[in-house]
């Protein structure tokens, strides 16, 4: 690196790649892990609340999008807060809440993830947390084009199996209450669908 040059990342990542790995996060950590807790809350109005949560996910979303074209810097949200407020230590402090929530997230993603997995692996759920969040920390370690290769290709069995599980719930149409059941009864009833 010569004196006068700032260094820069290697551009890795293509668009589907991106594109099936943001939606693998998506299906795997807001319908496979949260599905039974929105279940239990909300009832009936489950699929209003997961809805609502997609749109709401979706302006986060566009307001990502029109930063990222603005501030193309591999620093993501805490290049968003030094531009937006000019101040480096409010960038750092976005920086760590952001590792805060990620360290969060995978925690909760891997403590879904191993309720799945130990019907098939007998093991304790902590054996199995830890397993998962080492087994996945070494795929990191092996580069990013790996991991999110890998990550989308699990999002891409994700879809299929949420398509699965639509089209089973499309052939059972009749079976089931009305969409009128689905709307919440009265304040506590729209409070669990939007908590």
């Amino acid at each position: 690196m010569t004196g006068g040059s700032t260094p820069s990342l290697r551009r890795a990542l293509s668009f589907w790649p991106l594109l099936f790995y943001g939606i693998g996060i998506i299906v795997g950590a807001g319908i496979y892990v949260a599905l039974g807790q929105v279940v239990a809350r909300a009832g009936a109005a489950a699929p209003l609340s997961f809805l609502l949560a997609g749109i709401a996910a979706g302006f986060t979303g566009l307001c990502y999008a029109a930063l990222g074209s603005r501030f193309p810097e591999a620093a993501g949200a805490a290049a968003y807060a030094k531009h937006g407020f000019a101040s480096d230590r409010f960038a750092q402090g976005t920086g760590a809440a952001v590792t805060l929530a990620t360290a969060i997230s995978a925690a909760s993603i891997a403590h879904g993830a191993a309720q799945y997995l130990g019907i098939l692996l007998p093991l304790p759920g902590p054996v199995l947390v830890t397993a998962l969040v080492a087994g996945f920390t070494l795929i990191a370690a092996l580069g990013v084009r790996e991991s999110v290769g890998l990550a989308a290709a699990i999002g891409a069995l994700e879809i299929l199996g949420l398509i699965a599980a639509i089209g089973a719930g499309l052939a059972q149409r009749g079976a089931g209450a009305p969409p009128a059941a689905m709307l919440p009864e009265g304040l506590a009833g729209w409070h669990r669908t939007l908590a």
